[in-house]
């Protein structure tokens, strides 16, 4: 990868690297950030988000936040799991060496592939992921109905906060 891409930085973020990060970030081409109060600037500068989890327990924030960002993101299935994002739809799922290898040289090799990509990844988070959206599962009960007023999606939710950061 690094022969074909000699400029790219990976870039890894995240609280408590464990020690293989920690060895692999003193590899060539590969930087280790570790716990970052804002993932955004970084998600806003990544050509492809990559989210290995081997375990994955209900929904991972960080897939819908770099999908959310409009960014292409390779993922895991186990990190995939629980979102409903149909892979090479809405996200590329790899499980295997050869299926990483392959979907991080197709996406550093085709900026438009990622870009289109990342657009319907966004647009999957903002219809299914919105507040409105995501409490209309509670219409049935007492009251909340008619206290929910505002789209939620239009400022204060998903749009507001992370079309902000993707826009810059």
């Amino acid at each position: 990868m690094r022969r074909e891409h000699r400029d790219v930085v990976f870039r890894l973020v995240g609280s408590r690297p464990g020690a293989e990060a920690r060895r692999f970030g003193s590899l060539p081409g590969v930087e280790l950030v570790g716990e970052v109060a804002d993932v955004r600037p970084y998600l806003r500068d990544a050509a492809v988000v990559v989210v290995p989890l081997r375990v994955a327990r209900g929904i991972q924030n960080k897939v819908l936040e770099g999908m959310a960002m409009g960014k292409a993101v390779i993922a895991t299935p186990a990190a995939l799991e629980g979102i409903g994002a149909v892979p090479g739809e809405h996200a590329w799922q790899a499980a295997t060496a050869d299926e990483w290898t392959q979907l991080l040289a197709q996406a550093l090799s085709d900026p438009a592939r990622c870009r289109s990509l990342g657009a319907a990844a966004r647009r999957f988070v903002e219809e299914r992921f919105c507040w409105t959206t995501r409490l209309e599962e509670f219409d049935s009960l007492p009251g909340l109905r008619e206290r929910r007023t505002e789209d939620r999606c239009q400022g204060t939710g998903v749009r507001g906060q992370m079309s902000e950061a993707a826009d810059r």
